[in-house]
């Protein structure tokens, strides 16, 4: 018995001193579901930002230990999962939240628990949950729709017509294309929700979009349902400007989609890294083109790290609120713990490729 008990101490010990070698870090990302694109990307940006941390030292000489759950895309395995990773795995930050809802499902308990979490993916929003422990890597959603401005001017559009899943993100579209349509004394003509992600018919939806008499159709959907709602269009001989967001590339990207489907298509994309140096090395590690949130999580563990070298882990939301940080994306400060910058590229489709129409920083 008494040997059995000295084993048992010494393993105890063992692990004690293992876990006090290492810094660890939860990430809670959606690695399958419906966002599981965007969650994977998350998760290689994390890794290849670890990878460089660990090789230069860690954090104040220990190596960071990154826990990752996945939520699936569901709000209540997302909270399970919080749970674990605070009051089981015992992390001092965490990094995830991929989509709004399940991103709202968590940033209550950040504040309850008194832990930073990084939302590498999500954009502000009204509907979006902000406390003092929460932390957004992407502007506010409406300025990133008034990009699409100068090429609504261009183009004369004055009846827009949009199509959004009903959430906070859909929600700000449609504020952002109603600021645009006021200023260029324009109409939103159609305002268009649905509750499915995925496996959609869209028929009556481009029926109705046909009915209004508008000019262009913003598309917020899945990159499947995207291509349904194209095919359609073209069914129903629906001749307008489609509009849509980064989801374009994901379709592109898709080669079980007809990619002949998305041809002059016209859409903002907020995912692109900045950095070619960032690209560069995402695409020696992984052999392919960062998309979606890879260098927002690359930027967050990176500001993560650099808070706990300087600051303990209680107090790591009160460093991110007053400092400015650097990688190799640029410099970012938070204000109301929203980053202050974006870049956001309006793209179009054409038949050599996709074209750049304008690069824009937004404030």
């Amino acid at each position: 018995m008494r040997v059995a008990i000295i084993i048992l101490l010494l393993f105890i010990l063992s692990c004690t001193s293992q876990t006090a070698d290492t810094v660890k870090i939860g990430a809670l990302l959606s690695l399958s579901g419906p966002a599981a694109s965007y969650g994977q990307e998350s998760q290689k940006g994390i890794d290849l930002a670890v990878e460089e941390i660990n090789t230069k030292g860690g954090i104040n000489g220990k190596q960071v230990e990154i826990i990752y759950e996945d939520d699936a895309t569901d709000s209540k395995k997302a909270v399970t999962a919080f749970n674990k990773l605070v009051e089981v795995d015992n992390v001092v930050a965490l990094i995830g939240g991929t989509w709004d809802f399940n991103y709202n499902a968590i940033a209550p308990l950040a504040e309850e628990k008194q832990i930073t979490l990084i939302t590498p993916q999500n954009v502000k929003t009204d509907g979006l949950t902000i406390n003092d422990y929460t932390f957004l890597m992407r502007p506010e959603m409406r300025k990133i729709v008034w990009t699409l401005e100068n090429h609504i001017k261009q183009k004369n559009i004055k009846r827009i017509a949009i199509v959004h899943y009903t959430s906070p993100f859909g929600e700000a579209i449609l504020q952002g294309l109603t600021d645009i349509m006021n200023r260029t004394n324009g109409t939103i003509v159609l305002d268009q929700t649905y509750t499915q992600l995925g496996g959609n018919d869209f028929l009556t939806e481009a029926a109705k979009v046909k009915q209004s008499g508008a000019e262009a159709v913003f598309l917020d959907m899945l990159d499947t349902d995207l291509a349904t709602f194209l095919k359609r269009a073209k069914e129903t001989e629906l001749d307008v400007q489609f509009i849509s967001h980064g989801i374009v590339t994901t379709a592109l990207n898709n080669m079980e989609l007809d990619h002949n489907l998305f041809q002059n298509m016209v859409y903002f994309d907020y995912d692109t890294p900045a950095s070619q140096e960032f690209t560069k090395k995402y695409r020696a590690k992984y052999n392919k083109t960062p998309n979606y949130s890879a260098s927002g999580a690359y930027d967050s563990m990176m500001i993560l790290a650099e808070a706990l070298n300087s600051t303990s882990p209680e107090n790591i939301n009160e460093y991110l609120a007053a400092h400015k940080f650097s990688t190799i994306n640029g410099e970012f400060t938070f204000k109301n713990n929203v980053i202050d910058t974006g870049e956001v590229f309006v793209q179009q489709v054409t038949p050599e490729g996709v074209e750049t129409l304008e690069r824009i920083i937004v404030h």
